[in-house]
């Protein structure tokens, strides 16, 4: 009596559509040899099945009339397109940063440069340059976190989002420290989102508006002149229907608003240098208006992790509407 054994076919290789994260793969059947016939054959996942991004064993039994049973693996590798970013810079303010809405100062202690170089290695996000209270920089629901979390969801290929967010900057105080950014970090993408402090320490004057407008521009032409070849810049959120320790305002809302009228044609000039609008607060207001509480917290200006989530979908849908779904390009670092 022949002894039972089974044979699996080869690894399948499949490619997910962009946007997908799994796919039903169909893979050749084993091949059983010898046994007491009739001799069956089952796989786990069984061929057909919706298989995840990544390599997933398929253990396949063959059994025969007198129960006897033999087992072979192989596997599935769902594979996603590559895109042509790698290296992300989110730069910004204490939005970008991750400070939620908890009542008191946020404890916030960093060089009084560039921030620190020092990574988590690739395919993590490289943290803060200094030290953060947790219940006031909640980096984990930060959303150049949960951007991160949406391109490995969706692409094999390596990423580095780099939080580059500094609480209480303003854009004229930014324009230095991200000419430091940009040699130490060698983005292949920057995303911009800062200007707030700005428009509330100026009274939320035209003359506010313009400074913000102003050094936004120079942000995108030093970006461009560092090699950066993607550069989103983010309209500035509402603010919401604070609850405790206001910052933010509803009455604010028309001057930002104003703002970002302004920022929108100024980056539509910048186009030829690689500059894109973003717009986060019409997101926002798509979601969540008249009182934002669901996405702002309850200092009525920075964004809860829901609101994270959605400024981080917003960039990632400009990310992938213009970057090319084709190959990776990667800097030196």
């Amino acid at each position: 009596m022949q002894q039972l054994s089974v044979t699996c076919p080869a690894s399948t290789t499949a490619t997910v559509p962009v946007g997908s994260t799994s796919l039903p793969v169909t893979f050749a059947a084993p091949t059983p040899t010898g046994g007491t016939p009739p001799v069956s054959v089952a796989c786990t996942p069984a061929s057909g099945s919706t298989f995840p991004i990544g390599t997933t064993t398929v253990s396949c039994t063959a059994t025969d009339a007198i129960n006897r049973s033999a087992v072979c693996q192989t596997s599935v590798a769902v594979k996603s397109h590559t895109i042509g970013v790698a290296n992300i810079v989110a730069f910004g303010d204490s939005i970008t940063a991750g400070e939620n809405g908890l009542s008191g100062s946020p404890s916030f202690i960093g060089p009084s440069t560039c921030p620190s170089t020092a990574a988590t290695g690739l395919g993590g996000i490289r943290p803060l340059g200094g030290a953060a209270r947790p219940q006031f920089i909640d980096l984990p629901n930060a959303y150049p976190t949960q951007l991160l979390n949406l391109l490995t969801a969706d692409f094999t290929q390596t990423f580095t989002v780099d939080n580059r967010g500094w609480p209480q900057e303003r854009t004229d105080q930014g324009i230095p420290r991200l000419q430091c950014v940009l040699a130490v970090d060698h983005p292949d993408t920057v995303l911009l989102l800062e200007g707030i402090n700005d428009l509330a320490q100026g009274g939320f004057s035209q003359a506010s508006m313009t400074q913000i407008v102003t050094d936004l521009r120079t942000d995108i032409q030093n970006a461009h002149a560092a090699g950066v070849t993607f550069i989103f810049v983010g309209t500035l959120l509402p603010n919401g229907n604070c609850t405790s320790s206001c910052r933010g305002t509803l009455s604010s809302n028309p001057s930002i608003a104003a703002t970002n009228n302004q920022i929108a044609a100024m980056v539509a000039t910048q186009s030829s240098l690689g500059a894109t609008l973003v717009d986060l607060n019409a997101a926002y207001v798509a979601a969540d208006s008249p009182n934002f509480f669901n996405l702002i917290d309850t200092d009525g200006l920075h964004p809860t992790a829901a609101g994270n989530a959605l400024t981080a979908k917003t960039f990632f849908n400009a990310i992938l509407a213009k970057a090319p779904v084709t190959s990776v390009r990667r800097l030196p670092r």
